[in-house]
């Protein structure tokens, strides 16, 4: 299956999270807003949403193992998802 693959961008340390894929851009959008949108007191996300934004950087197939990697798209940032 071709997954998307996604980035976090903390604008604070002017550095981009681990990846992550997903099956689809909405898929990523979902996970990221309930993740913006997840009251815990460790959640970085939730306490400072003005630093976060989410990208997407290509394609992975996990049927060969290959990687198609793009320079990051913007996607949404967190701010805009913020209940």
């Amino acid at each position: 299956m071709i997954r998307e693959i996604y980035l976090i961008r903390d604008t604070a340390l002017d550095a981009f999270l681990v990846p992550m894929f997903f099956q689809s851009e909405g898929a990523a959008r979902r996970a990221f807003g309930d993740e913006v949108n997840r009251e815990a007191t460790d959640n970085m996300l939730y306490h400072h949403p003005e630093h976060f934004q989410l990208y997407r950087s290509g394609t992975y197939d996990d049927a060969d193992g290959v990687f198609a990697c793009t320079p990051p798209v913007f996607v949404v940032d967190a701010m805009s998802v913020k209940e």
